[in-house]
């Protein structure tokens, strides 16, 4: 009868990388479970209290109007509440790296921009498409289309006016800068807010505790507490303000980083593997060269998957002083988790290198032998 043998090595790799797989396809993002402490949790909305701004004002609108006035009210009332509260831009003309990066807006009293309302230009421009029917009065076929035709120049100019008084503007504009650090998350009722230039978080105050029979439940209130940086919930971001002198430092070293690691990137997963076959096609297969290589690939692996893992971490506690407590990082076993296939990958490359060099070793006892 024969018999097959089984690699017992290659059988817990296949197993751990469909178990990684199927954990993978399972929808598990490595995240705990919450578990309440409360049946329900009471918070005291402080809407009439004005040293929140307007992060509490409530505007109701009735929806049974005509969809296209409903819209057009709502999109009135928060442009007034951004006006009240205008500069938190979240986004800005930047660079990233990871999680880390640094970024410009226009200043936060300035974002304001309507040059259509200064521009005499632009005004003029505006005054003729409002009166265009003055100007070409005729109804016949030939008129209007001459009048169709004045109106599309005229707004392409218009338009055109208007994205080089923007550029002007921006130029010329006094500007904040920001160094920014990604994935930080805050409590669902833990609000951030700009309140007369300052900036403030709402964090819930526990107060008391009541059990009703089997219910219990938690009452508190809204507080606001003073930071020093920007946040923002939708791209779990804090925005931390640095000089003009520092951000153009930091960002031209951000951006010597970038092209360096891109130049690693290269020499070692394209470079490296094209010479690997060249030195095989040569029947070179077990050399010096493709061993240091191989060695090469898994560490720089290894080392991109620990910088990336490590990177946010090592930021905040730099930073650890002017972020609140209220802003958390995710834990770290999931960003351990999102990079395991780096790792599972590095050991291929650096199982393959071992027998490379084991190659290698026997062809130099050969050739002494010999």
């Amino acid at each position: 009868m024969k018999k097959y043998s089984i690699s017992i090595l290659a059988t817990v790799i296949a197993v751990l990388i469909t178990a990684y797989f199927f954990v993978i396809l399972k929808g598990w993002s490595g995240s705990a479970e919450i578990n309440y402490d409360y049946d329900s949790e009471v918070t005291t909305i402080p809407t009439e209290d004005t040293a929140f701004g307007d992060l509490f004002e409530r505007h109701y609108v009735n929806d049974s109007l005509p969809y296209y006035i409903f819209r057009r009210m709502q999109d009135s009332i928060d442009r007034i509440k951004f006006e009240k509260n205008k500069g938190y831009v979240a986004s800005g003309d930047g660079i990233f790296i990871g999680t880390v990066g640094f970024e410009k807006n226009l200043n936060n009293d300035k974002i304001g921009f309507r040059p259509e309302e200064n521009d005499p230009v632009m005004k003029k421009m505006k005054d003729t498409m409002d009166n265009l029917s003055s100007y070409f009065p005729g109804t016949s076929k030939e008129e209007v289309d001459k009048g169709l035709n004045y109106q599309r120049e005229l707004v392409v100019r218009y338009n055109e006016r208007r994205n080089e008084l923007k550029e002007q503007y921006k130029a010329t504009a006094e500007k904040d800068y920001w160094l920014s650090l990604k994935g930080y998350k805050a409590a669902e009722n833990t609000k951030f807010f700009i309140h007369n230039n300052k900036y403030y978080l709402a964090v819930v105050q526990w107060d008391s505790v009541k059990n009703r029979g089997d219910n219990t439940s938690k009452y508190g209130h809204y507080v606001r507490k003073e930071i020093s940086i920007l946040y923002s919930a939708e791209d779990q971001k804090v925005k931390i303000p640095i000089s003009k002198e520092k951000y153009n430092l930091l960002k031209g070293f951000l951006n010597v980083i970038i092209f360096v690691i891109l130049f690693v990137i290269v020499y070692v997963y394209i470079g490296l593997p094209i010479q690997l076959l060249l030195n095989i096609s040569r029947g070179r297969p077990f050399s010096r060269q493709n061993n240091r290589a191989f060695k090469i690939m898994t560490v720089t692996l290894i080392t991109l998957a620990l910088l990336y893992i490590t990177e946010p971490y090592f930021m905040h506690l730099l930073y650890k002083r002017l972020i609140p407590a209220e802003l958390w990082l995710e834990p770290l076993w999931p960003r351990i988790y999102s990079k395991l296939y780096l790792f599972l990958i590095a050991g291929v490359i650096f199982i393959i290198g071992k027998a490379f060099k084991r190659g290698y070793r026997l062809q130099q006892e050969e050739d002494l032998t010999v």
